[in-house]
């Protein structure tokens, strides 16, 4: 084949190189020289109709290539299918590297109609299901006992769920026309029931990270104590006696809960594991003791204690060693003591005149003094987990309500308004 020149010009159509005339073109014919004879006026007439054609070969780009490539000795090369350029630039823009390599290769034409052009998608593209994460629930605190008192500086608390700004109430209602456990913000919303039954469940009290309610039910012909989640769910009894078993509370690290049971033949104080193992009798004798709370270090204890209601008073007792302290000596009714959160001092209900009046004594006791009489009834109080506001329980309306007041008995608010009592604050 010719080897086309340096300066060959190229298809503005196309884009293929147009090759230039070869040097080997074939020679002019040299014609003898003839007898000189006379040109007649004939021989000239076809002369414009040869230059018209060739101006219309050159200016006609497929002639013109076809005179070049005869000029240049080649035979004119096939014309390739019109949809080839296409199909090879699809096969290279989808990348398909499973193709060998196709120069000098001849391949037939087939009938198959052409595929319509198919967008590769790359992996990543491909859309994926949204997986939402559930959340882990996450398991009571392993019961352990605790043979003797913990110093404070090394009881861990467990982490403090409070789903409003002042934390959680949980309390008992009549609402529905039967005692169930309910719970609410700090700030009186979000007012829901817990439980169900045709038995009268009372004395709620929050674990202290707000996850569990330990309660007092009656469903099983007697009062048992149980355990719920503060949303209701895994119910679980965890005393199974005769005796009626009453008013629990939980240690501060969530380990132990204390209550009131005359399993005894009398009111005493007994202490057991949070799963209702490893049960202690930690008070004993003729008085009846009720109302157990906690000290902040889960040392301690104060409790009402007398051989009749009217005689109550307030005493504290080691959880190791049974030693025991009377905070009060009034002759009158003294009961439901509340330790404070930041063991400052623990409060109490007393009856030194004609209704019921929130007191504070400090922990070894000392002078007592009195925070709020302002309404009937009082009953069911406790602190908040800050110490700034005291919750509890009064039939002023005429049925029993929970109300909030401010430490030093200022700002009293309603919280409730279809019924409550006994409220657990965390």
């Amino acid at each position: 084949m010719q080897q086309l020149k340096t300066d060959a010009r190229f298809c503005h159509v196309c884009g293929q190189p147009i090759p230039a005339v070869s040097a080997h073109a074939a020679e002019p014919i040299v014609l003898a020289p003839k007898r000189p004879r006379r040109l007649s006026a004939w021989w000239l007439l076809p002369l414009p109709l040869v230059g018209v054609m060739a101006l219309v070969l050159l200016a006609w780009e497929p002639a013109r290539s076809r005179v070049a490539d005869l000029l240049a000795g080649i035979r004119p090369a096939a014309t390739a299918p019109a949809s080839r350029e296409p199909d090879t630039s699809a096969r290279a823009a989808s990348g398909d590297a499973t193709k060998g390599p196709t120069q000098g290769v001849s391949v037939a034409p087939t009938e198959t109609p052409a595929a319509s052009p198919t967008v590769a998608v790359p992996p990543s593209a491909t859309p994926q299901p949204s997986v939402t994460s559930l959340p882990t629930a996450t398991p009571p605190p392993t019961a352990t006992l605790v043979p003797t008192a913990t110093p404070f500086t090394a009881v861990t608390k467990p982490e403090i769920v409070h789903t409003g700004s002042l934390g959680l109430i949980a309390f008992y209602s009549e609402r529905d026309g039967n005692a169930e456990i309910y719970i609410m913000d700090a700030n009186g919303g979000n007012q829901r029931r817990l439980t169900s039954d045709p038995a009268s469940d009372l004395y709620p009290a929050l674990s202290p990270d707000g996850r569990r309610i330990a309660f007092v039910s009656q469903r099983d012909g007697n009062s048992e104590i149980y355990l719920v989640d503060s949303d209701g769910s895994d119910l679980v009894r965890i005393t199974n006696d005769a005796a009626e078993d009453r008013l629990p509370v939980w240690s501060p690290d969530g380990k132990r809960i204390a209550f009131s049971s005359d399993r005894s033949g009398n009111a005493n104080l007994y202490v057991m594991d949070a799963n209702g193992q490893n049960l202690v009798q930690l008070t004993s004798g003729p008085e009846r003791d009720g109302h157990p709370t906690w000290s902040p270090d889960g040392a301690r204890l104060a409790f009402n204690t007398g051989d009749e209601p009217a005689s109550w008073e307030i005493e504290t007792i080691s959880a190791a060693d049974g030693a025991r302290r009377r905070l009060t000596e009034n002759g009158v009714i003294d009961w439901s003591p509340n330790w404070a959160t930041n063991g400052s001092k623990i409060l109490f209900l007393s009856r030194r005149s004609t209704q019921n009046a929130i007191y504070v004594v400090a922990p070894y006791g000392g002078e007592e003094r009195k925070v709020f009489d302002g309404l009937e009834s009082i009953w069911g109080a406790v602190w908040s987990p800050d110490g700034q506001h005291i919750a509890f329980t009064s039939n002023e309306s005429g049925r029993d309500e929970i109300y909030v007041i401010r430490s030093d008995g200022s700002d009293l608010r309603q919280l409730t308004s279809e019924g409550g009592a006994y409220p657990s604050w965390r």
